[in-house]
């Protein structure tokens, strides 16, 4: 989540200065990062409505997969509804699946069959 966040932060339109003339300013992404997940904020590593690929081992191909919800669970983790695009298959994974069983783009899904294969 941190990660993400961070990712976010460093990525918006306009910069917060700490002190001087232009207001204030936070140099650090990161220390702004625990800070805002520290005190509650949740950055998931996907959206809702975000596109994202499922190797489907048996036809050898990616399937396109859309992201249908996001919840926390009580003990803080997430988990993430996918909804398969072609077989309407809705299916759950937690944050640490992504990158693992579920990938965010095509390219990644597709070298996940190709290692699968070459086993």
């Amino acid at each position: 989540m941190k990660d993400r966040l961070t990712e976010l932060i460093k990525k918006m339109p306009w910069r917060i200065e700490q002190e001087g003339l232009s207001g204030p300013r936070i140099s650090n992404a990161d220390k702004l990062a625990d800070y805002l997940l520290g005190n509650g904020v949740i950055a998931p590593p996907v959206r809702l409505g975000q596109t994202c690929f499922e190797p489907c081992y048996y036809l050898n191909k990616a399937d396109e997969c859309r992201v249908s919800s996001i919840m926390q669970k009580a003990d803080g983790t997430l988990k993430i509804r996918f909804t398969n695009l072609r077989s309407k298959w809705v299916f759950e994974m937690v944050e640490e699946d992504i990158g693992k069983h579920i990938f965010l783009t095509i390219e990644e899904a597709e070298q996940a069959l190709k290692e699968r294969s070459e086993k």
